[in-house]
């Protein structure tokens, strides 16, 4: 008899092993709160289109998980006042700049703040890195940003803003989902920022040329 316990405990030991080794397990969004930017979309002349939307910049996805994936979706999900709302990201137009540190051009995005402009090195449309189908082993990195544009009246409205999250889908259908706090004060420097939708370059100066 305990020779028959002592086996039943060894099987249901395996099973719980190789269950745990390949059920499966969200991917994890990892995201800066620093990085995250409310500001409206629009080009060097001011004409804005009149919408407001939230940048994650430098956005990853990691596979914490035993087995090779491929995402197939990010989008945002959100509820403004009584109304749930869901949107895919924006494909950004970018430029390119010259990163000292890498000793080359890279691809940028600008966001004008005041009278300030701010480059956001490196930006790559996740959105456009997720169509590549770029398949994760285990401990994969991918890498990127996401611009989301809101279905909003101004940005007085965005004090019904809830329940923001990001949510990944990969090729299986499984779904991860990362709550994002946005806080009133990026609300409120988002009024005097505008992200712009074009495609520029800068010179050996740094001076930038637009197209």
């Amino acid at each position: 008899m305990l020779e028959l316990g002592g086996f039943l405990l060894a099987a249901l030991m395996a099973v719980f092993f190789l269950w745990d080794r390949y059920r499966p397990r969200p991917l994890r969004i990892d995201i800066d709160p620093k990085n995250t930017i409310v500001a409206r979309l629009g080009d060097p002349d001011h004409r804005l289109d009149g919408r407001i939307g939230i940048a994650f910049y430098d956005l990853k996805v990691v596979n914490v998980s035993r087995s090779t994936t491929t995402l197939s979706d990010l989008h945002l999900e959100y509820r403004m006042g009584r109304t749930r709302r869901e949107t895919t990201s924006h494909v950004l137009l970018t430029g390119q700049v010259y990163a000292p540190l890498e000793k080359k051009m890279v691809d940028a995005a600008l966001v004008e703040i005041g009278g300030a402009r701010v480059v956001l090195m490196n930006w790559s449309n996740l959105r456009s890195r997720i169509a590549e189908h770029v398949a994760l082993g285990p401990g994969g990195v991918l890498a990127g940003s996401a611009l989301f544009l809101l279905d909003a009246d101004g940005f007085e409205s965005l004090k019904e803003l809830r329940e923001v999250s990001l949510v990944l889908t990969d090729c299986r259908g499984r779904k991860s989902t990362r709550t994002v706090g946005i806080d009133q004060e990026s609300i409120e420097r988002g009024v005097d920022a505008v992200i712009l939708n074009r495609s520029f370059r800068s010179d050996p100066n740094g001076n930038i040329l637009f197209a």
